[in-house]
């Protein structure tokens, strides 16, 4: 099946490649595969595609996009110009990021001071959050962020009001401030005012706010300090919610407490009764990840399918209605799914061949479809064009036949040697990424017609070409 794709032609003036506005056919392969990570935003989304760029779309008010503006975007598009983004998270109005230097990034809003930069000043960029580079995992609430040390130490900044910093206070703080003394930390989940971690040894302990009973401690008791709740020393994963929790054992049950007003527990009912212990959900023993956001859950199985329940007043769940789901039940099995996440009224889910999926509400332009309307099953998410902008036509690189069919021959015309070598499509897609070169033909017959950029590594200096296969 061809799709049509609005993209911008090269034309050569004055030694420089300009671009013009042309329609071409593209084949089967989507303009869409290209995403390796997606992550939760309330009204925002942030996605890491597979060559390491980070893409946002959404609402923007405080500049939680990170693009430089407070527009609101109803289409991915790049933070900065890096590409060696890792990991990147969502909260209510601002951002968090960690580079694969286990460098860490916050923008947006800064009024709690959960940018942790040492100030109050909100920030439409990313900026470094210090100058540690031990960064191993990272989560944001509301107003509060907190980080994991590959030292197994916990840190935590922003808004304290319920304890969620965990320093046995309520004070606000703007830097990253230690949990306590512990250094056995293995994971945590950020919730809207409250925080969930798994140790080392299998327990499971929570601070901040617990109006609901998301601790399952029995108790709708805060806490300032970590303090052990759901009983055992088995627990695997938690994902804490607005107002309930979910868990994984380690013989891979599903577990679910809190609040059950919208079906959210997953245990086949809906009830004001807030349910303060864990539950087990279902007999099923083979749940592999989970994720939750504010009153809709999703799951992951060994096999890779995706489960859902709980709100769906936009369609968030998927499945073509408005209807709440009050148990676990599969979403659109007509993809194989590597990774999935949440926002408040969203859910995303990214195939294993690199499609993005979203569904649910689209005010602000979450779903980054190009649109605001809301979907009540699954659209593809595109990939941003690729910026040719700065293109030039470089003078020390030869490459013909160019257009071609079969093949094409690379010959630096000056001395010097072609390293590598990557073939790179509109979409911003590597069809062939950092090959190493050992001769002066390379194949080209696979490539369906189209434009493209070789990039060729010359001398440790990279040289960008067009390519036209016929």
């Amino acid at each position: 099946m061809k799709k049509t794709l609005t993209i911008l032609k090269f034309q050569t003036i004055n030694n420089k490649l300009y671009l013009l506005l042309i329609i071409l056919s593209i084949g089967n392969q989507s303009i869409a595969q290209c995403w390796e990570k997606v992550e939760k935003g309330a009204w925002h989304t942030l996605a890491i595609q597979d060559d390491g760029k980070l893409l946002s779309w959404g609402l923007n008010e405080y500049g939680q996009l990170g693009i430089g503006n407070t527009t609101n975007m109803l289409s991915p598009v790049q933070v900065g110009t890096d590409s060696d983004w890792l990991f990147a998270e969502g909260g209510l109005y601002h951002s968090v990021a960690l580079k694969t230097d286990h460098s860490l990034w916050a923008w947006g809003s800064n009024q709690q001071g959960q940018i942790g930069d040492g100030t109050n000043t909100d920030s439409n960029v990313p900026v470094k959050v210090n100058t540690d580079t031990n960064w191993q995992a990272v989560g944001v609430g509301n107003f509060f962020t907190v980080a994991l040390k590959n030292d197994g130490t916990l840190w935590s900044w922003g808004l304290n009001d319920h304890g969620q910093l965990g320093d046995n206070t309520t004070n606000n703080r703007n830097v990253p401030e230690q949990i306590g003394l512990d250094q056995d930390w293995e994971s945590f989940s950020v919730g809207l005012f409250h925080v969930l971690a798994i140790k080392t040894d299998g327990t499971l302990w929570g601070w901040g706010l617990n109006n609901y009973g998301q601790f399952g401690d029995g108790s709708i008791t805060n806490r300032l300090e970590p303090t052990q709740i759901a009983p055992g020393t088995d627990w695997k994963e938690v994902s804490a919610s607005w107002d309930h929790t979910l868990g994984i054992k380690n013989d891979s049950t599903l577990w679910a407490w809190g609040r059950n007003n919208k079906s959210q527990l997953g245990n086949g009912t809906s009830s004001q009764t807030l349910t303060l212990s864990p539950i087990k959900i279902g007999l099923d023993n083979d749940w592999k990840n989970i994720k939750t956001y504010y009153h809709h859950n999703l799951a992951q199985k060994n096999d890779n399918t995706l489960w859902v329940w709980g709100y769906n007043s936009n369609g968030q769940l998927g499945n073509g209605t408005l209807d709440n789901i009050l148990q676990p039940t599969l979403f659109d099995a007509s993809n194989n799914w590597k990774t999935a996440a949440l926002g408040a009224f969203n859910t995303y889910a990214i195939s294993t061949d690199n499609i993005l999926y979203s569904c649910g509400k689209n005010e602000y332009g979450e779903l980054g479809d190009g649109t605001t309307i809301d979907r009540l099953e699954p659209v593809q998410v595109d990939c941003i064009l690729l910026d040719t902008e700065d293109l030039e036509i470089s003078q020390q690189v030869l490459v013909y036949p160019n257009p071609t069919q079969k093949s094409i021959h690379i010959v630096a015309s000056q001395k010097g040697t072609i390293e590598q070598i990557s073939i790179i499509d509109l979409t911003g897609k590597f069809i062939i990424k950092d090959q190493l070169f050992n001769n002066e033909e390379v194949n080209a017959d696979f490539l369906d017609a189209g434009l493209y950029v070789l990039q060729i590594v010359l001398n440790g200096e990279i040289h960008n070409i067009k390519l036209i296969k016929n």
